[in-house]
């Protein structure tokens, strides 16, 4: 700064601190900025500029150039606190300049900080008279978007002369957005006098900033995590208090954004659509006051079932919006090799286009009202079906398969009582229940009329809406009075049932991805009662039919090809059309139907196992699995005392118990002459065997025993697989039977297996194989305990040693799986009345360990997304415990040696004792004890915050 500026800086400074009388405070700016004591300088201008009433052009010609120099060298430097007072002190200044016509202020101050400085004697935009230097290091895309500002601007406020932004000068616009806020409020200390200015101001600043900013934030390059601060920044601007011009301001930017939705860069779109997600995300500004409020809580009793608009101003920009989201994943111009009913096929920018627009999709759903954007919707979706545009049809249903369905109802009662209130009640909830349905029949009419093989992408969105109407369709039934009509609703019903069976039936072999989706909409449908039994009695034809085509699928030969296909696929592991239709008639039939498909596979399955077809055993075992599964879901409806099943469930348990025995044989010898049997042959024998002993214990109380050594058999080869099994088991017995000691059953298998998984993994030279047998015990012990907390007392290795070393594994291996089982079974084992019993000397020895196990994990030994979970069991053990013991084993543990990753020491150890004493005292406060958010925030202080560790990034899970 040379010597003529600073004199004519310091002379501002005096003019400003003239109102305060503080000449010292002038000679402590000037000494501070000398110094370069910048941030203190800062803020101490700041504060000077807050008290005056108002100031001459004078002051800001000689103040304003220097300030926007020097905003530019702190962003330089990355003095971002001096950088944000400077940028406040120009607002401020600014603000409580009335010479300064509101229009042309704006325009001058970033003109200001953009052009580099430079002063007059004039006013408003003569503020800049020094010419504007080009920056040639401007890259092809900031002068691209540099010119998107300068058309935005001159749109909104009149021309500028032509700018081009660098990098840096975009930080600087930055800084001033994110405090225009600040100093706004700031100058308008001086009373009424200047609200109506500053009110005028904020409306033109964010109105002008947001269109630079945005724009350029979705032109210009940068990571991902400087977009996101950006965004959040634009945000901040667009909620402030004083944008009283707020709608028109919205709108303004909702119609600039809405043109970078149909920009051809995709980074460009996606980074359009965060913006918009963040506006929706937010809660609408200008709320009315307490009075205001009061005064409206009658009129508005619907507000309760439309969630905030966020920041968009009206209905109509938020309609627009959705259109253009539809326009989004639109896929016209695709290869129609992509163009199939399963989604999977899609290229990957359209795949990530989707992806990224569902957010997006929800919000305006959830701000319009689920009701009303589905009405619009349909009503744009009816325009594409007459237009056989088939294309803007599929992305309408594919939208609106988005919107919250069971809102479709609720939303709609909810406004009709509002409105009127007095006729609904007159009327009853059939009439309104006959007015909320016709949309639902509409858009299922629709979905019918679209399913049609020649368009196989626009079939398969349509029959995955129409199965996501299936809880709205089976709410109409169950909740239907009888005063209500559904005469016209039940034609539309019974068309979209016999369209979804004749696709599946006839697409098989022409379509078989059309068929499979047509399958899996059946079976959505299928599972809701009050839908299931309307098939059964209106369309037992179509049962029928259904039925029929799945015995032929299930022959030996058609169950053999269907799966002989489906391995070498592209998705092997998709479920089949076959095993879909199954699972639907097992819903979709009698008690007796189960039962005949129960038998009929199980004696299948005896005959395969005799004859040593391996794979047919499996087979016909993966259907009874299946039946089994069905029934399990519905055994709730089951009467009491039906023994339907009750034999069949039996004879199955002695084949399951034989197919184990002889699953278990190294050899395989029963298919030794009649196959040559393989490892994978063996593996998907015994999954399906014990699939079905989960299913079967449970259904069936006389089948437990018989089943649990069925899977103590398995686990001999397959000990994941037994283990998910007795997991699945022990959690699904919700009391004991009768005569069943179904716990010490359970226990001793426990015992047995824990042992074993506990010596394998106490070996260095781990594996994936036994990190998967480690991390299924775990599951299983906790399911034990939760379900039998006293069973596992006697256990050899000791629960607590089993704790330890899963902590110790945890830290070794940073496998997110084990991390979370391993403190799911400590919060368990620390919890339990029985087992955590502090007078207990052996059991606190215990607890002293563990806790020095969760204290060295948040440290750095566990990674760092694991200090929330671990603090919270901490907390809630705490809550369990007496508080003085509890204290006392805690700080013992605190004292204990630890071994964290490098080497180093706990973080408390580097603190003073008083810094620790208090630091303690405020950790197992009263007030902590209260509020256990408080108690995590003091517990991670005390670990040293989040570490990285020696790990790096965590592995994404594994099992």
């Amino acid at each position: 700064m040379s010597a003529c500026q600073f004199s004519s800086f310091r002379a501002a400074v005096y003019t400003l601190c003239q109102p305060t009388g503080d000449r010292q405070l002038s000679d402590s700016w000037n000494n501070n900025w000398t110094n370069e004591e910048r941030l203190v300088a800062a803020s101490q201008l700041f504060s000077a500029s807050c008290k005056g009433k108002s100031f001459s052009a004078q002051v800001l010609t000689r103040i304003c150039p220097q300030l926007a120099t020097s905003l530019r060298a702190a962003h330089e430097t990355n003095d971002l606190s001096t950088a944000g007072y400077i940028s406040r002190t120009l607002v401020a200044l600014l603000v409580r300049s009335p010479e300064l016509n509101e229009r042309e202020l704006i325009p001058a101050l970033f003109h200001l900080v953009v052009g580099g400085g430079g002063g007059s004697n004039g006013g408003g935009s003569d503020l800049v008279t020094s010419p504007l230097q080009p920056h040639n290091h401007a890259s092809e895309t900031t002068q691209e978007a540099a010119l998107h500002v300068i058309q935005s601007w001159c749109s909104c406020l009149g021309c500028l002369p032509p700018v081009e932004l660098t990098e840096n000068e975009i930080r600087y616009i930055h800084s001033l957005a994110a405090n225009i806020g600040v100093g706004l409020s700031a100058g308008g200390g001086g009373g009424g006098e200047y609200r109506q200015r500053e009110r005028s101001i904020a409306a033109i600043a964010v109105e002008t900033i947001a269109a630079m900013y945005t724009t350029t934030c979705c032109l210009l390059e940068g990571s991902e995590e400087q977009q996101q601060h950006e965004t959040e920044a634009l945000a901040a601007l667009l909620l402030h208090k004083n944008a009283i011009a707020f709608e028109a301001t919205a709108t303004f930017l909702v119609q600039s954004l809405l043109s970078l939705l149909r920009h051809p860069d995709a980074d460009t779109r996606i980074a359009t659509l965060a913006i918009f997600d963040t506006w929706l995300s937010a809660p609408t500004p200008n709320m009315p006051t307490s009075r205001e409020s009061n005064a409206t809580t009658t009129k508005k009793r619907n507000n309760n079932t439309r969630k905030t608009r966020g920041c968009f101003p009206n209905v109509e920009a938020l309609t627009a919006l959705l259109q253009q989201l539809i326009a989004c994943v639109n896929l016209q111009g695709l290869s129609t090799s992509f163009l199939t009913a399963d989604a999977r096929d899609l290229p990957e920018e359209a795949h990530m286009m989707r992806r990224e627009t569902t957010d997006s999709i929800k919000l305006v759903g959830a701000a319009l009202g689920a009701h009303y954007a589905a009405s619009i919707l349909l009503q744009l979706a009816e325009n594409a079906h007459r237009q056989e545009d088939v294309f803007q049809l599929e992305a309408c249903l594919y939208v609106a398969n988005l919107l919250p369905k069971n809102s479709f109802l609720e939303t709609t009662a909810a406004e009709a009582e509002a409105e009127a209130e007095a006729e609904a009640e007159a009327e009853g909830n059939g009439a309104l229940l006959v007015k909320d349905h016709h949309l639902v029949e509409s858009l299922l009419q629709l979905g019918t009329a679209s399913i049609t093989p020649t368009a196989p992408k626009l079939a398969g969105t349509a029959l995955t809406l129409i199965g996501g109407l299936g809880s709205l369709l089976g709410d109409i039934y169950s909740t239907a009075s009888p005063e209500t009509s559904l005469a016209a609703f039940s034609e539309s019903f019974t068309q979209a049932l016999t369209t979804i069976i004749s696709t599946l039936i006839q697409c098989e072999t022409s379509d078989p991805k059309l068929a499979r989706n047509a399958a899996t909409t059946l079976f959505r449908l299928a599972g809701i009662s009050s839908i299931a039994r309307y098939i059964s009695v209106h369309l037992p034809a179509a049962v029928e039919a259904l039925f029929a085509w799945y015995r032929s699928q299930a022959s030996f030969q058609g169950v053999a090809v269907a799966v002989c296909n489906n391995s070498h696929s592209k998705y092997p592991n998709d479920i089949t059309t076959s095993e879909f239709v199954l699972k639907s008639l097992c819903f979709l039939g009698a008690r007796q139907a189960q039962q005949s498909l129960l038998c009929e596979h199980a004696r299948q399955a005896e005959d395969a196992l005799t004859g040593g077809m391996i794979s047919l055993v499996t087979l016909h075992l993966k259907s009874v699995a299946l039946v089994l599964g069905t029934a399990k879901i519905g055994s709730n409806e089951i009467k009491e005392g039906d023994t339907s099943l009750e034999e069949a469930g039996k004879q199955l348990g002695h084949l399951l118990l034989n197919a184990a025995t002889a699953t278990a044989t190294a050899t395989m010898g029963i298919a030794a002459n009649k196959e040559e049997s393989t490892g994978d042959d063996i593996q998907n024998l015994s999954s399906s065997i014990l699939e079905c002993s989960g299913s079967l214990a449970v259904l069936y109380p006389g089948t437990t025993e018989i089943c649990i050594q069925t899977i103590l058999i398995l686990a001999v080869k397959d000990l994941v697989g037994a283990l998910h099994a007795l997991t699945t088991l022990t959690s699904d017995i919700q009391e004991e039977r009768p005569g069943m000691e179904v716990g010490q059953a359970i226990t001793h298998v426990a015992v047995e297996i824990a042992e074993k998984v506990f010596k394998s993994c106490a070996d260095s030279s781990q594996n994936q194989r036994s990190d998967a047998a480690f991390v299924a015990l775990l599951h299983f012990l906790v399911a034990v305990l939760h379900r039998w907390p006293a069973s596992l007392l006697n256990l050899s290795p000791s629960l607590e040693q089993v704790v330890l070393a899963s902590l110790s594994a945890a830290s070794q291996s940073w496998n997110r799986d084990i991390c979370e089982s391993s403190l799911a079974l400590a919060s368990h084992v620390l919890h339990n009345t029985s087992i955590g019993n502090l007078d207990n000397g052996t059991t606190t020895t215990a607890w002293h360990a563990v806790l020095s196990f969760l204290l060295a994990a948040c440290c750095g030994g566990q990674p760092p997304y694991m200090l929330p979970s671990i603090s919270g069991v901490v907390y809630s053990t705490w809550m369990h415990a007496d508080n003085a013991l509890f204290l006392h084993i805690f700080t013992s543990a605190m004292a204990t040696p630890m071994q964290l990753p490098g080497g180093g020491a706990a973080p408390w150890a580097a603190w003073t004792q008083d810094m620790l004493a208090k630091s303690m005292n405020y950790l197992f406060s009263e007030a902590s004890r209260k509020d256990e958010k408080q108690f995590k925030r003091v517990f991670k202080a005390l670990c040293g915050g989040k570490k990285k560790g020696i790990n790096g990034a965590p592995p994404a899970r594994q099992f």
